[in-house]
């Protein structure tokens, strides 16, 4: 997760004289909207045995700076106070709705996932439109004997709703990774960028600039598996199938890529 750096490790030896690098493990406690571990820590074996021991905390702002206190991030039934302000525009969104549920319903194995899926599409989910549907996790009408929908909250069927969407998560997370997970070695992702031109233009753009490199790989889909988390296209994140489909289009009219 991250590199342990010399002064990491020889302020860990300062306490722990026999612990060597190999013997540092890594766990993420919690992560901020974005994906960015609020803290991890390192520790020696695993959790829930006799061998583990916390050997240091090291923690982090929203944007990834190391800071002296872990910043909490509350996540519980009070956080959806009011239903009807909380936003779902982008698979990001729909990700802090389906963490704050689990605070309430999640096994530790769950709730490690959830934050490790966060983690691994750090700083991209707010790149992807809305794909879980889980406005049905804020309740709109009670199925106990209370009219109360604060304690809907706690009911047995918004707790199968509940894992209903995490099985899918786990699922939509094979996909992601498989259709539109970044090619390893691509340049940043970190500034997004915008595009207001035909598609094929900048498909052609970096094809020129890229082919023969190690991350291209000479799959032209990975070029467009790039352009999709860099590039806000015509205002809009686009699929890569689409980026890939408008440049195949063009290149049946040659006389397209030609031009300019």
């Amino acid at each position: 997760m991250i590199k342990i750096d010399k002064e990491t490790l020889q302020d860990i030896q300062s306490k722990y004289p026999y612990i060597k690098r190999h013997d540092i493990n890594q766990t993420i406690n919690d992560v901020h909207p974005n994906g960015m571990p609020t803290s991890i820590e390192l520790h020696e074996g695993k959790r829930d045995t006799t061998s583990y021991c916390t050997l240091k905390r090291i923690c982090f702002n929203a944007k990834g700076n190391r800071v002296d206190e872990e910043i909490q991030i509350i996540r519980n039934d009070n956080s959806l106070h009011t239903f009807e302000e909380f936003k779902l525009d982008t698979l990001q969104d729909e990700l802090e709705l389906l963490q704050i549920r689990a605070d309430r319903f999640a096994s530790e194995e769950q709730m490690h996932k959830i934050k490790m899926f966060r983690y691994y599409w750090l700083g991209l989910l707010d790149r992807f439109p809305p794909m879980l549907d889980v406005r049905y996790l804020i309740p709109t009408e009670s199925t106990t004997d209370d009219d109360n929908l604060y304690y809907e909250l706690r009911s047995r069927d918004q707790e199968k709703k509940f894992h209903k969407k995490f099985n899918e998560l786990m699922e939509l997370a094979k996909t992601l990774d498989k259709e539109r997970r970044q090619p390893i070695g691509c340049p940043p992702l970190k500034t997004i960028k915008t595009w207001n031109k035909q598609i094929y233009l900048l498909v052609k753009k970096y094809k020129d600039k890229y082919w023969g490199h190690d991350w291209v790989d000479s799959e032209l889909m990975n070029i467009c598996k790039y352009l999709a988390l860099r590039y806000k296209i015509n205002k809009e994140w686009k699929h890569p199938k689409q980026i890939l489909n408008s440049y195949s289009q063009a290149n049946i009219r040659p006389s397209q890529l030609n031009q300019d």
